[in-house]
């Protein structure tokens, strides 16, 4: 028997530790996820937000009481994450969750309230109970509306709640409630609109404590019993129906608005005439005009009589008011009784009432209000009838309005006539507007060809051309502008003819536009047609634009030998018309004109033009960086080297960060290189930020130099960014501008070396790497290799899977590549040597036999220029980017020195030496799957 009690004992004894264990690990693992999900604020966006709550509340209440927990008294700490946390789980649990997690998130709430003893932290439990609150909460939330610490803000979470149960718990403190409180209850009585309350609030207004009449004021015209009504015209009578500190008379206005919200229109309208009845003077006509319109629904006819007598007011913008809401009302039925009243009404009154009448499509309002107002000696009067033509019956209104065009008008009826003849006329009457342009002076035949060209009229064209050169410059001016829109590609000659002709640069230039306009409006490709005119022309340079606008190669030959043997004027307008080519043609002609021998002016402008086509181009980011590098040489003074650096800061490309990395420690550069270095690497809404130790380092030294508007938060964005990047090291180079440190000799093959011994390999490495230094060299920054036949470079450390960027350049005649994993190669050659098929273009993996050796497009720049490769290989499968184009695409590399066998795992990257001829630059290489 005692035996089997010691068995049981201990039985009992392991079954409470085992339950202990598993209570700590259970602990253990909670403390693990509750880490986590803080650690994962703020959020990247509401999603994430979403899925991290539905995380919490799975938790249950015990999870959520860990969160809460964590809170701190304010100064006592940094618990800005479970702050986060905990009002972003009230938020989500008040409006995506089931009633039953609702429930969960709210009684939990609840709990850690009571538990709080902290008055700041338990206030902020209790705000956030807003959230979630319902009927359930009001019993807990009335335990604190007597509390001087919490009152207030349990009476908003019961305004959150907003039933009459949550109501009934707050009338219950009315009775006894004094000072700071009492105002808050009562203010909360009134937010619920809590009928029950009204007689107890009504009460209250006869204390001569004004703040609390205030509050009772407001909370009587919110809930809106019809009781109220004598206390609350009392009360804005008393304030003489002016603002004093009770308010009384906004209590009033805001009364009769609720009676309207809530379907009472007669006691409403009641407000509304006290309102009117009372409010007379000039400072208080605002309450008047808002009697007014308490009076919108009254009977039509009654609330026509009201307008029409209180339209005779000498406030304009009380008038404006009385016309308005005429005009939403009763003005389409009762427009006869305006138009008595119209022919009776002083001329300011009368232009108020014309822009709400003439709206109206009546021949009784055209004939009794529109036509004799035109005629009128009242500027303003005629101005408010010529746009009302524009609602009237086209057969009567534009007969009109040309009548009015004839006359003498001031500019601002002319805008008025402009306006109105557009809101009227369609392609039917461009005849008319036509024929009109010999009836009219010279400011209505602007008039009429801004209207014929905003509306291209086409059959217009000859009308309008006919102009050119028979009036003011104005004149022409708008003729020209107008010419664009009103021709078709029949009147194309005639528009060459023009601008040939022109001698005014403004005008050339409009006539430029007007030409392109017509050129893009063309189903058919003009080119050849404006070439042969310009071939033929007097003035060419004014054609210059529209060659540009061709992109056409021969366009592009024919300005070409005006750059070169043009006069200076000719010069720059070439280059003007090359800074808007529309395709990237002529960056190869400003790049020209940048560096050579040109004028200052000339080569300042060019080097400005071609970085603005570098940058505007459709060439891929790895090439255009290229080219902005390409024109750094030739910069003259810093303003141009800031320009480079800017023009390179809009590229979100590692070696964009790298290249203007190199300025941050440059005189007079320093601002610009570290603001656009920044710029580069931080994230946008469509690109995700640039990572890594090299990029880490770059922005580290970058952040202290930031200036300008807004540095302080960008400073602190940049410092978040640097906080939150992953710890993936990124890119690294292989090469540093210096040395030959990280590379050596090539020893044979991967496959002869492994048969090595420890010591031959060791001898032959030591011969290998002596030739190295003979035959490579680091100049400008450069590797570059001066020897002799093929003496390829390889790194020290073998690589397995990685992403590499490499920048090389060849000569003429060139011939090298890179190896992956020591096996050859993707290929590098000058495309014009045909006889051994580079004219397939560089990138390919040259020593495939079974699959594809060919890159899927010729991406080279020339020789002697700079190419750009981005290579990644992963198992034996190589991905190629050549100058940001895709050349090689997920091709299986074939093991060149054995093909019955796979790819090395590890091995060396090597540089090829093929003769002579080859540079590389900006070696780097990220590894993947290493971290």
């Amino acid at each position: 028997m005692k035996k089997s009690f010691k068995i049981f004992v201990s039985h009992i004894i392991l079954l409470t530790l085992s339950l202990g264990v598993s209570q700590a690990q259970i602990n253990s693992t909670l403390e693990t996820t509750v880490v986590d999900v803080l650690a994962q604020l703020p959020t990247e966006d509401l999603a994430h937000s979403d899925r991290l709550m539905r995380e919490v509340i799975a938790l249950g209440d015990t999870g959520i009481l860990e969160f809460t927990s964590r809170l701190v008294p304010a100064g006592a700490g940094n618990d800005t994450q479970a702050r986060y946390l905990l009002h972003s789980l009230a938020a989500y649990a008040g409006r995506e969750v089931t009633p039953e997690e609702r429930q969960l998130v709210e009684s939990t709430f609840q709990k850690a309230i009571a538990q709080e003893k902290d008055p700041e932290v338990k206030r902020f439990l209790l705000e956030r109970l807003t959230f979630v609150a319902t009927d359930r909460s009001v019993g807990f939330l009335s335990d604190y509306l007597g509390d001087p610490e919490y009152y207030q803000s349990a009476l908003s979470v019961l305004e959150s709640i907003g039933t009459q149960t949550a109501a009934s718990a707050v009338y219950k403190e009315l009775s006894g409630a004094e000072g700071e409180r009492q105002y808050a209850i009562i203010e909360s009585l009134g937010e619920l609109r809590y009928l029950p309350s009204n007689e107890s609030l009504i009460a209250i207004s006869d204390t001569p404590d004004w703040i609390s009449v205030k509050y009772v004021l407001w909370a009587l015209s919110e809930i809106a019993s019809e009781d109220s009504y004598n206390t609350l015209v009392k009360a804005a009578s008393t304030g003489r129906y002016r603002m004093d500190t009770k308010e009384g008379v906004n209590a009033l206005l805001n009364y009769g608005l609720r009676l309207r919200e809530t379907g009472n229109k007669s006691l409403s309208q009641d407000v509304g005439k006290t309102l009117m009845k009372n409010c007379k003077d000039e400072d208080q006509l605002h309450f008047r005009s808002a009697g007014l319109e308490l009076l919108r629904d009254a009977e039509p006819s009654s609330l026509n009589r009201t307008l029409l007598k209180e339209v005779a007011n000498s406030d304009p913008k009380y008038r404006g008011a009385v016309v308005d809401l005429a005009e939403e009302t009763v003005l389409n039925q009762y427009y006869s009784s305006w138009i008595k009243y119209f022919n009776k009404a002083p001329e300011d009154i009368k232009v108020q009432v014309l822009r709400k009448i003439g709206k109206i499509n009546n021949s009784d309002v055209f004939n009794a209000c529109v036509l004799p107002s035109i005629n009128s000696n009242n500027e303003q009067l005629r101005i408010a009838a010529i746009k009302s033509v524009a609602y009237q019956e086209k057969t009567l209104g534009m007969p009109v309005l040309m009548e009015q065009l004839e006359k003498k008008n001031s500019s601002e009826e002319l805008v008025a006539i402009e306006e109105t003849l557009l809101r009227m006329v369609d392609a039917g009457d461009a005849q008319s507007l036509a024929m009109h342009l010999n009836k009219v002076d010279e400011k209505g035949k602007i008039t009429l060809v801004h209207v014929l060209g905003t509306r291209q009229m086409k059959i217009g064209f000859d009308s309008v051309a006919s102009l050119y050169g028979t009036g003011s410059e104005e004149l022409d001016l708008a003729v020209a502008e107008a010419l664009g829109s009103v021709a078709s590609t029949s009147n194309l000659d005639t528009l060459l003819e023009m601008l040939d002709k022109e001698a005014s640069k403004k005008k050339v230039e409009i006539l430029q536009s007007s030409v392109i306009q017509v050129l893009d409006a063309s189903d058919s490709d003009m080119s050849s047609e404006v070439i042969e005119g310009f071939k033929n022309a007097e003035r060419k340079s004014n054609w210059f634009a529209v060659l540009a606008a061709l992109e056409d190669p021969e366009a592009l030959n024919e300005l070409e030998i005006f750059l070169e043997d043009g006069s200076d004027a000719e010069k720059n307008r070439a280059v003007a018309a090359l800074s808007d080519w529309r395709d990237r043609g002529s960056i190869p002609l400003l790049y020209h004109a940048a560096t050579s021998n040109q004028s200052e002016q000339l080569r300042s402008e060019a080097f400005r033009a071609y970085l603005k086509q570098v940058v505007a181009s459709d060439h891929p980011d790895d090439q255009k960086l290229l080219l902005i590098k390409r024109i750094l040489p030739y910069h003259k003074g810093t303003d141009e080297k800031k320009l480079i650096i800017r023009s390179a800061g809009t590229l979100h490309t590692f070696l964009a960060l790298v290249f203007v990395s190199d300025f941050i420690e440059e005189d007079g550069l320093v601002n610009t290189a570290s603001n656009t270095a920044i710029r580069i690497a931080l994230p946008t809404p469509t690109f995700e930020g640039l990572s890594g130790d090299v990029v880490r380092d770059i922005v580290s030294r970058s952040i202290d130099n930031l200036t300008g508007q807004d540095s302080q938060y960008l400073k602190i964005d940049v410092r978040e960014f640097l906080e939150n990047m992953s710890s993936e090291k990124g890119y690294l180079p292989l090469f540093n501008g210096k040395d030959l440190s990280g590379w050596q000799g090539l020893v044979e093959d991967p496959v002869k070396r492994s048969k090595m011994t420890k010591a031959q390999l060791e001898r032959k490495q030591q011969s290998a790497d002596q030739e190295m230094r003979q035959d490579w060299i680091v100049e400008n920054g450069n590797l570059k290799f001066v020897g002799e036949g093929f003496k390829n470079i390889c790194t020290v450390q073998n690589y397995g899977d990685f992403e590499m960027l490499v920048d090389w350049k060849i000569g003429e005649g060139g011939d090298s590549g890179v190896y992956l994993r020591g096996t050859p190669q993707v290929q590098i050659w000058d495309t014009a040597l045909t006889e051994v098929g580079a004219q397939v273009g560089s990138g390919g993996l040259y020593n495939n036999e079974k699959y594809e050796n060919k890159p899927m497009a010729v991406a080279d720049n020339p020789v002697n220029q700079w190419n750009t490769f981005r290579i990644r290989i992963v198992g034996d499968v190589v991905t190629v980017h050549l100058n940001g184009i895709l050349v090689v695409d997920q091709v299986r590399m074939e093991n060149y020195w054995d093909r019955s066998q796979e790819l090395f795992p590890k091995e060396a990257i090597e540089l090829q030496a093929h003769g002579e001829n080859v540079e590389f630059r900006n070696v780097y290489v990220r590894e993947l799957g290493a971290e």
